[in-house]
């Protein structure tokens, strides 16, 4: 093999291996990317804590002995409620 052939040989392995860096560097790119979007995605905090109230809040329309909610039981619903909204004022307040 002559010394040109072996220079051809070795610039078209730089070339492949610009390809590649490239090509990672694009797939770490895409990745990031589409990690940003998922978090864009998410619901926000006062928006979770806001459902998971609403939960809580209905909680006591599924008692556990299947009956019809007691007083306590509505009040614990509630509470519960209450609480987790207090939460939401928290993180608003500072």
């Amino acid at each position: 093999m002559s010394e040109s052939d072996k220079a051809d040989i070795v610039e078209r392995l730089r070339e492949y291996a610009r390809w590649a860096e490239y090509l990672r560097l694009r797939n770490t790119l895409n990745d990031a990317i589409a990690e940003i979007e998922r978090l864009r995605a998410l619901p926000s905090r006062d928006a979770v804590l806001e459902e998971a109230a609403r939960v809580a809040e209905r909680a006591h329309l599924v008692p556990p002995d299947g009956g019809s909610p007691t007083e306590n039981e509505r009040a614990v619903a509630e509470a519960a409620a209450a609480a987790i909204r207090a939460l939401k004022k928290d993180t608003d307040n500072g």
